[in-house]
């Protein structure tokens, strides 16, 4: 619902395929490339309603991104279709997985990968997962950081964030 909002206020943000948003820490975090900034400026201090309630975002906090060995996302879709088995579910998820790991120059390095919560998209359980990849270089974490993990990352899906603390 928070995607539709801001889509709502600012259109051509529904065109753009380069940008991620997840809420963390009680803040609403958009990343993407950094002409995105003067897109989303418009957001600082807007009302915005979201289904049968509304927020006010706060001021708009500019950061780049920092490496780091591990990243990890609590809640990554790697495959939406619906498999006859859990099991083959988990086969096309490593699978999944290890193709955009590939594609991103990662796929030699340590994959952890759970379970996770699932989330609602336009109405549907969407099963998630937690993924954690472990002895990245910086020029690889920061690669990462900046494409995501799986699909709906503009619904909060996939964001890779700097993890200390390996489950």
């Amino acid at each position: 619902m928070l995607y539709s909002a801001i889509c709502q206020r600012i259109p051509s943000l529904k065109e753009r395929d380069d940008w991620q948003l997840c809420i963390a820490a009680e803040a609403v975090v958009v990343r993407g490339p950094v002409d995105l900034v003067g897109c989303v400026g418009g957001l600082d201090g807007v009302l915005l309603r979201v289904g049968a309630g509304a927020i006010v975002l706060g001021p708009l906090c500019v950061r780049e991104l920092r490496p780091s060995p591990t990243l990890a996302a609590d809640h990554v879709v790697l495959v939406t279709r619906r498999y006859d088995t859990r099991e083959e579910w988990w086969i096309r998820c490593g699978m999944s997985l290890q193709r955009r790991l590939d594609d991103l120059g990662c796929g030699d390095r340590h994959v952890t990968i759970a379970a996770s919560e699932a989330r609602r998209v336009h109405g549907h359980d969407v099963p998630t997962c937690r993924v954690e990849i472990h002895g990245l270089s910086d020029e690889q974490s920061l690669r990462v950081q900046a494409a995501g993990l799986g699909k709906k990352g503009k619904m909060g899906c996939g964001v890779m964030v700097p993890c200390t603390k390996a489950t």
